[in-house]
């Protein structure tokens, strides 16, 4: 199992998810092996910049990212030491480290862990980022009540690289919804 240590909350937008995507695929792990914990300021700095939207796919994802990138290559350090190759030719099968192309000289990763290796990072000042779009209602209003009902939405977002394109599509869909409460209440 791989575990990773955030102090940022997920509140429903997902972000659990992304964080263990991302650290699965830097350091060749199956996402369902990764452990993404709840906050606990006894182990994890505060929380500094808020959970909002989207944010942690590019603060939290990236501190993760470099953490589990920190945490593999500590990982076939040892490996090497252990089976007295270099780093640079071994490789990360389910639960053994092994020399590439040959299965049978390896090492598990509980051998490995006994006395660690922990990964660690932290991404502070992040980089101001812009979002572009835009969102085209079509409305029908009703002269006599002044009612005001929405006939059709078309919403375009420049995502950038979507890591989870369905909780995207979902962040999306739900600040339109927002908006439109907001601007029919």
């Amino acid at each position: 199992k791989v575990t990773v240590l955030t102090s940022n909350p997920d509140s429903g937008h997902g972000s659990d998810a992304m964080v263990a995507q991302v650290a699965a695929g830097a350091i060749g792990a199956d996402p369902d092996r990764v452990d993404v914990s709840t906050p606990d300021t006894a182990v994890t700095p505060p929380e500094a910049w808020g959970s909002s939207a989207s944010r942690s796919s590019y603060i939290v994802s990236r501190a993760a990212y470099d953490a589990a990138i920190d945490a593999r290559e500590k990982l076939f350090e040892r490996a090497a030491r252990h089976l007295e190759v270099p780093a640079r030719e071994l490789e990360l099968d389910g639960d053994t480290v092994h020399v590439t192309g040959d299965p049978d000289a390896g090492v598990t990763i509980e051998e490995l862990m006994i006395t660690g290796p922990e990964g660690s990072s932290t991404f502070e000042d992040p980089p101001p980022r812009s979002t572009f779009g835009t969102c085209y209602a079509e409305v029908a209003v009703d002269t006599a009540t002044g009612m005001v009902s929405v006939e059709r939405i078309t919403h375009a977002q420049d995502v950038g690289f979507a890591l989870n394109p369905k909780g995207c599509e979902g962040q999306i869909e739900g600040g339109v919804e927002f908006a439109m409460e907001f601007f029919l209440d």
